[in-house]
């Protein structure tokens, strides 16, 4: 079994080594490995810089407070943080949107960190949803979640949208209509009007 994994903004085991001789002194350096360690286990510049996004140190992982969506909100309050938002639209939308988070997104990838919401994986959640569903409920699902990526990108949650690198949706294409030709035509009505049941129908 693995390890569990470091809340976001903390650091593992520090690993200490002398500093080389012409080398300028930095954050996380010391005179002893104990100070050291102290030294860069204190939040300062150098492990900011290296948070990929999201929270600030002293924040709690996943807080939603003054509406703040981070790296580590699960994606079912993301989820009900955009619908909240929606404005000016109307009921049949409205609930088109409540039935594909409810029906598609929610059950799928509600239970992931905004985090986890990768290119790949949303990208096989919707040909997933194409091929049970149909292409039709997977466009409108993924509208969804770039709404809700979106969001989390707007507060710093995600550096960008995955759901606009995932694939195509391909519709199948529907042939286009044919019209009889002159024979085509003569011959239907012979037969029609061969037929004894055609006939009483008229």
């Amino acid at each position: 079994m693995g390890r569990p994994g470091l809340a976001l903004g903390t650091a593992g085991k520090i690993r200490c080594t002398p500093r080389r001789p012409g080398i300028a002194p930095s954050p996380g350096t010391g005179t002893t490995t104990a100070g050291a360690a102290r030294s860069n286990d204190t939040p300062g510049p150098r492990l900011p810089r290296r948070q990929r996004c999201g929270w600030p140190f002293g924040t709690v992982p996943g807080s939603t407070s003054a509406g703040t969506i981070t790296r580590d909100t699960p994606v079912n309050v993301l989820a009900e943080a955009w619908y909240a938002s929606l404005k000016n639209l109307s009921p049949t939308t409205l609930q088109a949107y409540r039935n594909r988070l409810d029906q598609q997104v929610l059950p799928g990838l509600g239970n992931l960190r905004v985090r986890e919401l990768s290119v790949g994986t949303i990208d096989r959640h919707l040909r997933l949803i194409a091929d049970k569903h149909g292409p039709a409920v997977a466009k409108m699902t993924k509208s969804v979640l770039s709404g809700l990526c979106g969001l989390a990108a707007r507060h710093d949650a995600l550096e960008r949208n995955p759901v606009r690198d995932t694939g195509r949706i391909e519709t199948s294409t529907k042939k286009a209509p044919k019209a009889l030709t002159a024979e085509e035509s003569r011959t239907l009505l012979t037969r029609l009007d061969a037929d004894e049941r055609c006939s009483r129908r008229r």
